[in-house]
C-alpha cells in the first residue's frame, strides 16, 4: 500500500493530537490573585504552606532573701558568707528556636474542573489539613500522627532552694528576768533587810533570739553526730536510722536559713512568633532587651541588653530559582498554554540565630518554606505525599 508524504504527515499530525488529548485531565490548576479572573465553574481550593518561627525564651528570676539573724552569723555561727541584702538577679536559662506552618495567603490554588467534569478515568484524591494546605494527592495513607507538634508546658513556679521563707522565725519571743528589791523592815527597835525577787516577762531582743537560734543548731548537729557515732542505746535499723539523720539535717538546715538567707527561684516562659517574608531573606529582628537587675523587658526601655534575631538564607535554590524562571519564559515565547499541574514548595535552608551583643545565645538550621521556588507537577496518575511544614514531596508513586 503507497500512502504519499501529505497523507503520512496528516495522520501523523492527529496522533500527536490524539496522544497530547489523552495526557491531558479534565483539571486545571489556577493561582488565585487579586487580577485572576473569576471561575465560571468552580472547584477545589488549596494552600500552601508558609514557616512561622517561633523562639520560646525560659527566663529564670533568683530572688535572694536576707536572713533574720544575718548580722549575727559571724558572731554566733562563724559564717561570713550570707546574704546580707534583698535583691533579684535575672538569668535567661534556655532558647529553643522551633517553627510550625500556617497558609500562605499568597499562594492560594485552584484546582478548576475543564468543563467535562470530574471524570473517572482521572480520579482527584486530595488531602488537605484544618487549614487547606495540601498534604497528598491519590494517596490516603493516614500519616498524621507523625506530625505531631511537641507541646511546651508554660514553666511558671516558685521554688525555694534553700530554706522556705523562715518557717522557724517564729518562736517564743518573751524571756523572764528576776529584779532582788531590798526592803529595810524596822521591828522591836531592830532594822534589817528584807530581800524580795520580782520576776517579770519581757520581750527578747534581736539578738538574744539569734542567739537562742544558733543554740538550737548546735544542739541539732550534736544529736546528728551522736546519733551517726553510736552513742545511742537503741540499736536502731538502717532504715530509722536513715530518716532520722536526714531530718536531723534537713532542721539544721532550715534553721541555719535564718542566718545564711534563703533563695528562691521563678522560672517564665517567653514566646515570640515570627514569619519571615520572602522579599527579606537577611534580616535583624529585635526580640527584647535584658538586663540582670530587670530580666527581659520591652524594647520600648532603654535599659537592658538588645537581644535580637538573625535570619540569614543559603541560598541553595537559587540555581533552581533561576531555571525555573528561564523555563516559564521559553514557555510563554513559544506561546504554550498547557494546563499545569499541581503547585508545589521547595524549601530553602536559613541559618537562625539570637544574639545579644557580641554573643551568639543559640543557632540552628531550619527549612523556611516561603524563601524556596514555587514550582508545578501534571496532574496524572501520581501518587505524592508532601510535607506538611514546608511543602515539598516527602514521596511519589507513579501508578500504571
Amino acid at each position: 500500500m503507497h500512502i504519499n508524504k501529505q497523507h503520512f504527515s496528516t495522520i501523523i499530525f492527529f496522533l500527536i493530537i490524539l496522544i497530547l488529548q489523552s495526557c491531558r485531565t479534565s483539571y486545571k490548576v489556577v493561582p488565585v490573585t487579586d487580577d485572576a479572573k473569576p471561575s465560571k465553574r468552580g472547584g477545589i481550593y488549596y494552600a500552601l504552606p508558609q514557616t512561622v518561627l517561633i523562639i520560646d525564651v525560659t527566663m529564670t528570676a533568683i530572688e535572694n532573701i536576707k536572713g533574720p539573724y544575718s548580722d549575727f552569723a559571724k558572731k554566733y555561727l562563724g559564717l561570713s558568707n550570707v546574704i546580707t541584702a534583698n535583691n533579684t538577679i535575672y538569668k535567661i536559662h534556655n532558647i529553643n528556636i522551633s517553627s510550625t506552618s500556617e497558609p500562605d495567603s499568597s499562594q492560594f490554588y485552584l484546582i478548576e474542573d475543564k468543563g467535562k467534569g470530574f471524570k473517572k478515568k482521572t480520579p482527584l484524591l486530595l488531602g488537605l489539613n484544618e487549614s487547606g494546605i495540601i498534604q497528598y494527592i491519590n494517596n490516603n495513607k493516614d500519616d498524621s500522627n507523625i506530625y505531631i507538634q511537641p507541646q511546651i508546658k508554660t514553666v511558671n513556679s516558685l521554688k525555694s532552694t534553700v530554706g522556705d521563707y523562715f518557717i522557724h522565725y517564729a518562736g517564743i519571743n518573751l524571756t523572764e528576768i528576776t529584779d532582788t528589791i531590798f526592803e529595810k523592815v524596822t521591828k522591836d527597835t531592830i532594822t534589817f533587810e528584807k530581800q524580795i525577787l520580782k520576776k517579770t516577762l519581757i520581750e527578747k531582743t534581736l539578738e538574744q533570739r539569734a542567739s537562742d537560734a544558733a543554740d538550737y543548731i548546735l544542739k541539732l548537729n550534736e544529736s546528728r553526730y551522736n546519733l551517726l557515732s553510736g552513742m545511742q542505746e537503741i540499736p536502731y535499723s538502717k532504715e530509722v536510722m536513715e530518716y532520722m539523720c536526714n531530718n536531723l539535717e534537713n532542721l539544721e538546715k532550715e534553721y541555719l536559713c535564718l542566718f545564711t538567707g534563703s533563695t528562691k527561684s521563678k522560672e517564665t516562659l517567653y514566646r515570640y512568633y515570627y514569619t519571615p517574608s520572602s522579599s527579606t531573606p537577611d534580616i535583624t529582628v529585635p526580640l527584647f532587651r535584658f538586663s540582670d537587675e530587670d530580666g527581659i523587658i520591652d524594647l520600648s526601655n532603654t535599659r537592658g541588653q538588645l537581644v535580637f534575631m538573625e535570619v540569614i538564607k543559603k541560598r541553595s535554590t537559587d540555581v533552581l530559582n533561576r531555571y525555573l524562571i528561564n523555563t516559564e519564559k521559553y514557555l510563554q515565547n513559544k506561546k504554550t498554554n498547557k494546563y499545569k499541574g499541581i503547585f508545589y514548595r521547595i524549601p530553602e535552608t536559613a541559618r537562625i540565630s539570637v544574639v545579644s551583643g557580641d554573643r551568639i545565645l543559640t543557632d540552628t538550621t531550619m527549612q523556611i518554606s516561603q524563601y524556596g521556588p514555587v514550582t508545578h507537577l501534571p496532574l496524572k496518575n501520581y501518587k505524592i505525599r508532601f510535607w506538611p511544614n514546608t511543602g515539598s514531596i516527602k514521596t511519589i508513586n507513579v501508578v500504571k
